[in-house]
């Protein structure tokens, strides 16, 4: 006479179980091996229920309303890409600048935050779903640093990237001519 009962087999994050699916029936009292694959991006963070360890690799010994829980993680950095201005040294002949960039996730973007010179952090407006960002920024005269960084729904955070945009103050020129004579080239009320 043999006794079976149904596995209550649970899943949380990105991942399978191998050896086994939910509700199948197995021997009570016979061990059994199962084991937790994550899906490219994602770490195992343990199993819980009737059995509590970080091994993916399980071996359990059947018994009735044995529940077993494997729970997945995103471990993905999310990444960052500042493309305006398109690269480091950009002149920049306005006060007012908008920083944009893209950023990318293997689950979701929840921000993007930039720097300018580094002060403070400024969340970036999103768009497409995370994918791009802008955030208007007050450069200084002279050499002026941006940062971005981007975080994602688990908690990772990209690397910080940097990039460098020269601000150029300009002014009219107010040209004055004592006595007569032309002046060549005129550059009065020129920038």
């Amino acid at each position: 006479y043999v006794i079976v009962a149904p596995l209550t087999l649970g899943i949380s994050g990105s991942g399978t179980v191998s050896g086994a699916t939910n509700g199948q029936l197995f021997h009570v009292g016979v061990a059994y091996k199962i084991t937790a694959v994550p899906k490219t991006g994602f770490g195992f963070a343990g199993w819980t229920g009737d059995v509590i360890t970080n091994t993916p690799a399980l071996t359990f010994v059947m018994q009735s309303n044995l529940m077993l829980q494997a729970s997945f993680i995103d471990i993905t950095r999310p990444t960052v890409t500042i493309t305006n201005p398109a690269k480091t040294g950009a002149k920049w002949s306005n006060a007012v600048f908008n920083v944009s960039g893209k950023a990318g996730d293997n689950v979701l973007v929840t921000n993007v935050s930039v720097s300018l010179n580094r002060g403070a952090w400024m969340p970036a407006t999103l768009s497409n779903h995370g994918s791009n960002w802008v955030q208007q920024v007050n450069l200084i005269a002279g050499t002026n640093t941006l940062a971005a960084y981007a975080a994602d729904s688990s908690g990772n955070f990209s690397l910080t990237n940097t990039v460098n945009v020269i601000y150029i103050v300009s002014a009219p020129l107010t040209v004055q001519i004592m006595g007569s004579g032309p002046l060549s080239p005129n550059y009065n009320n020129a920038l």
